[in-house]
């Protein structure tokens, strides 16, 4: 006899870090919202009961007009934190005696029906289960004064969702006082030591192209955050001026530009055309990779840009490309941008 298995679902972003008019949450994606699609691999999984979703109350009725068709989706408000939010819906899953809970953010759609089924079976002998992955990449803890080199080979990067067996992620949330975590496996290993970690997805990472975290399966590697798309723009807007290219203003061996988010160097690029007196006629940019499909977020990143860069979206066109699966590009082993800018002095 299936369990009383409940997924609860945060959708309590704002979109302060996604500079977006909207949350995350309700861009779509071949016309489904993202918060959809995670909805909709629980449904289809058909191990839940009961689907929770924790709404920020700004946009609770706007949830609601997407789901009120279905009666086995709940909407609650959610709290001030994310901590406060799980624990509304937690305390939303004791009222309708559930025992199995998933915990999962709403803005990471791509995980399969195979980690679902993963989870519920380890759920039978331990408290929570976590998928994690490897970490890849080199990791420094930078400080003021020293680069300080971090041993990888114990670190993971967690994952959503996670499973536990409700009363007990319910009362280590109880428990917690004043203190803020930044998810739920390590609230509750503070109180039982007894979660198990499981082999996680790579598909559920982001990649940022043009400001925007989208989900996909590889990162781009590059000293800043390898935002190919803004620092093409950047190359283009300063060629355009005459002013050299972003590795003059910025070079790869200064530690200080190490990490740094590609949003920096576009507000850089602005500040120059304001100085130099030009302005923005027409933005023109082509994306050239396989995947991810350009057209599925063409929206998302002619909004990013045109926010950062404070002009028009009429005069910013964004497209994609592929080199027909020949070379680099074609093996998915990198993208590349090409970016065309037209500039007018403001004394015409």
């Amino acid at each position: 006899m299936q369990k009383n298995n409940i997924a609860i679902i945060l959708s309590g972003g704002i979109g302060s870090r996604f500079k977006s008019n909207i949350p995350k949450q309700f861009y779509k994606i071949n016309q489904k919202t993202i918060i959809e699609k995670s909805v909709d691999k629980f449904i289809n999984s058909k191990a839940f009961n009961k689907i929770i979703i924790v709404s920020h109350k700004s946009y609770k009725k706007k949830t609601q007009q997407i789901f009120n068709a279905n009666k086995n989706i709940q909407i609650i408000e959610g709290g001030f934190t994310r901590q406060d939010s799980v624990f509304n819906g937690l305390k939303t899953a004791k009222k309708l005696n559930a025992e199995y809970i998933f915990i999962h953010d709403a803005v990471r759609p791509f995980f399969s029906d195979q980690l679902i089924k993963s989870i519920l079976k380890e759920l039978n002998n331990y408290e929570g289960v976590i998928p994690a992955i490897d970490i890849h990449d080199s990791i420094r803890n930078l400080k003021k004064d020293s680069y300080e080199n971090i041993p990888r080979k114990n670190l993971k990067i967690i994952q959503t969702p996670q499973g536990f067996k409700l009363n007990s992620i319910f009362n280590a949330h109880k428990l917690v006082k004043g203190i803020q975590y930044t998810d739920d496996s390590i609230i509750l290993y503070e109180l039982t030591k007894r979660i198990k970690i499981i082999k996680g997805e790579v598909c559920n990472l982001n990649l940022i192209l043009f400001g925007v975290k989208i989900p996909f399966n590889k990162s781009l590697d590059g000293h800043s955050d390898a935002d190919v798309g803004f620092h093409a723009i950047v190359d283009s807007i300063l060629g355009a001026l005459c002013l050299g290219d972003i590795g003059n203003h910025f070079p790869p061996t200064e530690k200080k530009w190490k990490n740094k988010s590609s949003s920096y160097f576009m507000r850089f690029a602005k500040d120059l055309l304001i100085k130099e007196n030009y302005k923005i006629n027409n933005l023109d940019v082509t994306l050239i990779c396989e995947q991810p499909k350009v057209s599925k977020f063409q929206s998302l990143f002619i909004e990013s840009i045109s926010k950062i860069l404070k002009i028009d979206k009429n005069i910013v066109n964004v497209k994609g490309t592929t080199t027909e699966k020949l070379g680099f590009l074609g093996r998915e082993e990198g993208i590349a941008c090409q970016v065309s800018v037209t500039i007018s002095s403001n004394e015409n």
